[in-house]
């Protein structure tokens, strides 16, 4: 028995050697275990914050657009009529109000072409020969007293323009008064040209009235007629 009590593992200095090997939990060194587990304890709240409930892994893939038409090329003839013929009518019902941009931007270049054309013809044109605002006439041997029975012709914007009608006296004499010239007569006024000259002048749009000597030249420039240009 004595032999026991005085062994060396169990005396006061075998104990103090052995607890001073503990780890921080109070248990020898040699006995515990290299592998830490833990564990966290949450909350239910907590939990419903950091835990997911969804399962993802059985969703549906989300595809792009540029993906979903990769896949409509690569199996567009595997791919039924009807299901076709539902894209289109689906997309025509879409776009019913919709318009080409390309389409509106040649719009918008047309209208700017007719707006300049119209700047372009509202500007005074002039005869290469014949100035703007003399009276010509392919009558010879008159002194032209009698307008009514003389072809007279004015020229505006470079064209010959018929002064007719019944009031072509008086048409006469606003024109001589719209350029100061009331006191010269009409024979001096008006310049006598042979026929073949005049044939060959661009007619203008009939003076009829008084009104047609306010035309403008956008009026005058645009008026259909086909005549040669001397």
């Amino acid at each position: 028995m004595a032999s026991y009590y005085n062994s060396p593992s169990s005396s006061p200095s075998s104990l103090e050697s052995q607890n001073s090997t503990l780890n921080e939990n109070n248990v020898p060194l040699y006995l515990s275990s290299s592998i830490e587990l833990s564990r966290k304890v949450y909350e239910s709240k907590e939990a419903r914050d950091y835990l997911d409930e969804n399962f993802k892994e059985f969703l549906p893939q989300m595809r792009t657009i540029n993906e979903f038409f990769d896949i409509y090329n690569n199996k567009f003839y595997n791919i039924l009529k009807s299901t076709h013929q539902y894209f289109i009518e689906e997309s025509l019902k879409y776009i019913i109000s919709w318009t080409n941009p390309l389409t509106e931007t040649i719009n918008n270049l047309k209208e700017e072409v007719k707006n300049t054309q119209i700047e372009i013809d509202s500007i005074e044109q002039f005869h290469p020969i014949f100035s703007n605002g003399i009276v010509i006439s392919p009558d010879q041997n008159t002194n032209f007293e009698q307008l009514e029975n003389n072809e007279i012709y004015y020229i505006m914007s470079g064209k010959a323009r018929p002064i007719e009608g019944n009031n072509k006296e008086n048409l006469f004499g606003l024109l001589k008064a719209r350029h100061r010239s009331q006191h010269i007569p009409n024979l001096k006024y008006i310049i006598s040209l042979n026929s073949n000259i005049i044939e060959y002048i661009e007619r203008g749009k009939p003076i009829m009235n008084q009104l047609d000597l306010s035309d403008s030249f956008y009026q005058l420039n645009t008026y259909n007629t086909t005549t040669n240009d001397i």
